[in-house]
């Protein structure tokens, strides 16, 4: 071999060398976060083992403003944030960023990190549209509040943002980092922070096939509006249900077409009863006790009043010309039916389409069968716990998505009234009463106009006293 043929094959091969990490991802775009474990567990020398492992992870992107963005923040007690997204879009001087992370010790609060990453790192300002946002995770432990980190996480999840997870060391909890993770691909495990280099190839190409958020709008509302209140009496749950509700709701509503506007939605709770005393307003205990036991505690039949009432009025953000649904959560009982059935029933007549979801096996299903819209099988749905409820894996979820989205809303019904000199044609819309109690409709006739006979008018009169428990 001669000299020019020997120093084109060194160029050559120098050439796919240096140009072999910059193609990893082919110059698609992406936005990346890192979260460093800088917990009192990792000790100073494996720190820097980490900051060089991101480094090396940065050197497989192409850093640029139209391509790969990163962003790095560490955690402890607290998060803090190195530098964001868009500070560095040119690779040696990320790299060199990278290097100077500060060391900071304390417990391992991984739900603040997730928090302020979907919050702050990843806020609608910040990121680019439709480039897929990726959080990367690493650690050498358990977080200190499971519960909490698996709900951020979720959030983050519900978000849009794909997780990876990075557990290093024999005292991670390879459960919580599964959970935490998109999926389980994207959960890496290593003996120690001196073999992480061993994964920066392979998690640098699963970062890189990650897809950007589908662009489309979803299916649910689509084609149709509505108004949906979701509502749960948060005066009988503990905080740890009403956060599995909403995590149920926060996984719920992406589906719902939103952007277009054809779906609103909202939440209604108990949580604006007012019983407090003031330590000065009563001085007679006699007085004291007497205020005490007048209390009206709430309950489900205050937030249905709420809502029949409020929830769908013009000022709230209501509809006029929109379907209206709701959906109750339900664990137990009901501790004042009578009350609940009374405010369900007049729900219904005002045209409220009314969905159920049980939780547990506590509840009574005569009950629920009478707060539901009718058919029952199409408004109501049960999971086993809170647990489940809040598991976005759960095979009910999608079940309860597709009743809620593709079912229809009560029908309407043509009857045809003859006299002796004229047949007039009525649209009644069917809204069945719970049972027990006496059927009632209304009707509406053409144009804007809207008028009840003197006989539905009295029937109806006599349903309400009945159910108010006047008569």
């Amino acid at each position: 071999m001669d000299l020019s043929t020997a120093l084109g094959v060194v160029i050559m091969v120098v050439s796919v060398t240096g140009t072999t990490d910059d193609k990893v991802c082919g110059g698609k775009p992406a936005e990346i976060f890192f979260l460093l474990d800088s917990s009192s567990s990792v000790w100073r020398e494996d720190y820097n083992r980490q900051k060089q492992f991101v480094a090396d992870v940065v050197d497989k992107f192409v850093i640029s403003e139209n391509h790969t963005r990163v962003g790095l923040a560490v955690f402890s007690n607290t998060y803090r944030l190195w530098f964001p997204i868009d500070r560095y879009l040119d690779k040696e001087s990320m790299k060199r960023a990278v290097m100077q992370l500060p060391y900071l010790t304390g417990d391992t609060n991984t739900h603040i990190a997730l928090k302020y990453m979907r919050e702050r790192g990843f806020k609608p300002s910040l990121v680019r549209k439709d480039v897929a946002r990726i959080g990367i995770i690493l650690t050498d432990g358990k977080s200190r509040y499971t519960d909490k980190t698996l709900l951020e996480a979720q959030r983050c999840k519900n978000d849009g943002i794909v997780l990876f997870t990075i557990g290093i060391g024999d005292k991670i909890d390879m459960k919580e980092l599964n959970a935490v993770g998109t999926n389980p691909s994207y959960v890496f495990q290593v003996a120690g922070f001196d073999v992480l280099y061993e994964i920066r190839q392979k998690l640098a190409f699963k970062a890189c096939a990650v897809e950007a958020p589908q662009k489309d709008e979803p299916s649910c509302g689509k084609m149709k509006k509505a108004d949906v209140i979701f509502l749960y009496d948060s005066g009988t749950l503990g905080s740890t249900q009403v956060a599995q509700i909403n995590l149920f709701i926060e996984d719920v509503v992406p589906h719902f077409n939103m952007a277009s506007g054809n779906i609103r939605t909202g939440i209604l709770t108990t949580n604006c009863y007012r019983g407090d005393f003031n330590l000065d307003q009563y001085r007679d205990k006699t007085e004291f006790i007497k205020q005490l036991r007048n209390l009206e505690i709430p309950d489900l039949s205050s937030v249905v009043r709420r809502l029949r009432l409020h929830s769908y009025n013009p000022e709230n953000g209501g509809r006029p010309d929109v379907r209206k649904m709701a959906v109750i959560f339900l664990d137990d009982k009901l501790r004042v039916p009578k009350k609940v059935m009374s405010e369900v029933s007049r729900a219904k007549f005002g045209g409220i389409e009314i969905f159920v979801v049980t939780v547990g096996d506590k509840y009574d299903p005569r009950e629920v069968e009478d707060i539901c819209t009718p058919p029952m099988n199409n408004h109501m749905i049960n999971f086993k716990s809170y647990n489940s409820l809040a598991d976005v894996k759960n095979v009910t979820r999608p079940n309860f998505i597709n009743m809620f989205c593709n079912g229809e809303s009560p029908p309407l019904r043509t009857t045809t009234t003859t006299t002796t000199t004229t047949t007039t044609t009525t649209t009644v819309l069917a809204l069945e009463q719970p049972r027990a109690s006496a059927s009632c409709a209304y009707s509406v006739c053409s144009g804007a106009k809207k008028h009840i006979s003197i006989n539905s008018l009295v029937l109806m009169l006599l349903v309400l006293l009945l159910n108010s428990g006047v008569v």
